[in-house]
């Protein structure tokens, strides 16, 4: 049992020393512009507290993801997954229409990324020194995932298709298991593959709703 431990400790130690690179995984839309439609997406502005940036303030964000855990700013992340999934559904982006020749794109995305965070409140009796090694048989750590995200599409006149919010919260919880074994096999990176898959759902949400008001226009 110890040595598993160990294994399991060293394991998440490693795992927890390198920047995560933002991951994400949605099925092929079913939606496709089949016109030769160009969109122009900017960069998103950050609009997220201080305290979710660098996780500093609090106890509770103690355990928060922070940027100082990705290895690129997550709002470039956010515009070139956005760009990869729009270009797969048959737009041109700005890049693509200029070599075009065309000097203004058919639509302009922007928005702002409001809050991108998982956080993980750990049992209080797991901190308990002689409860520890029984207690976390059934304790649980707890994640809290938040995602909001704001955009808007506009066409070239200004005329605004799209100005939403899409927001993602998840309250999830997971055991502990004996000797924290559960929580070590799951890596110190594990909050972060939760907001990876909850970014892959608003993602596939926001992507979905542009398609549709462009085929539609």
């Amino acid at each position: 049992m110890k040595k598993i431990f160990i294994v399991l400790l060293l394991a998440a130690i490693i795992s927890g020393c390198s920047r995560h690179v933002i991951k994400y995984s949605i099925s092929k839309s079913s939606i496709l512009c089949r016109q030769e439609r160009s969109i122009d997406i900017e960069t998103f502005t950050d609009n997220r507290p201080e305290q979710e940036r660098t996780g500093k303030n609090g106890k509770f964000l103690k355990f928060a993801s922070k940027d100082s855990h990705f290895k690129e700013n997550i709002t470039v992340s956010l515009s070139r997954i956005l760009e990869q999934e729009l270009k797969k559904s048959g737009l041109l982006i700005a890049s693509t229409a200029q070599e075009d020749k065309r000097n203004v794109s058919d639509y302009t995305l922007s928005g702002s990324l409001e809050h991108f965070q998982a956080a993980l409140q750990l049992p209080k009796t797991t901190v308990v020194p002689y409860l520890k090694q029984v207690a976390s048989i059934w304790s649980k750590d707890e994640f809290i995932i938040a995602i909001e995200i704001k955009i808007k599409l506009t066409d070239t006149t200004g005329k605004i298709l799209i100005d939403k919010c899409y927001i993602f919260n998840e309250d999830k919880k997971l055991p502990t298991g004996l000797l924290s074994s559960a929580r070590y096999s799951r890596g110190f990176n594990y909050k972060l593959k939760l907001l990876d898959k909850a970014l892959s759902s608003v993602i596939d949400d926001i992507r979905n709703d542009v398609l549709i008001k462009i085929t539609q226009d």
